[in-house]
């Protein structure tokens, strides 16, 4: 997490991430931009907050175009089970440049078993022109 998370501590700060959010917000598709800065979607007492919710499914698919199906894109369709398991909440990303998907550091007793309370989420523009 670039703008969430505080090296130092592993804190939670959404105010330097509010800040990049305006940034980018006129580079972002509305429904997008909408998505990202949502407090609920990070507000602990929110049903949809993602933030505790648990990963059930990650799909990522690469599709190709042309003769060859050399022109390649990238989906991630996520399903996560809410945060406090009343609903499950459907993420689908389009035109996917890179992704970075990282596992529980430190989830006791479950090592190698499954990947723990997703713990906060950022939407960043990638500098891939392309």
């Amino acid at each position: 997490m670039e703008h969430i998370l505080k090296s130092d501590s592993d804190s939670i700060d959404f105010h330097g991430y509010q800040e990049y959010l305006l940034t980018i917000k006129d580079r972002l598709p509305a429904h997008v931009y909408a998505f990202a800065s949502d407090a609920k979607y990070f507000d602990l007492q929110s049903p949809t907050s993602l933030h505790d919710a648990w990963l059930e499914t990650c799909t990522i698919k690469e599709s190709g175009k042309g003769n060859r199906n050399e022109a390649r894109t990238l989906e991630i369709h996520l399903s996560l089970l809410g945060p406090f398991h009343d609903r499950r909440i459907h993420l689908m990303y389009g035109g996917v440049n890179s992704y970075s998907f990282n596992g529980p550091r430190d989830c006791e007793g479950c090592a190698g078993k499954n990947h723990g309370d997703l713990y906060t989420h950022e939407i960043r523009l990638s500098p891939y022109d392309g």
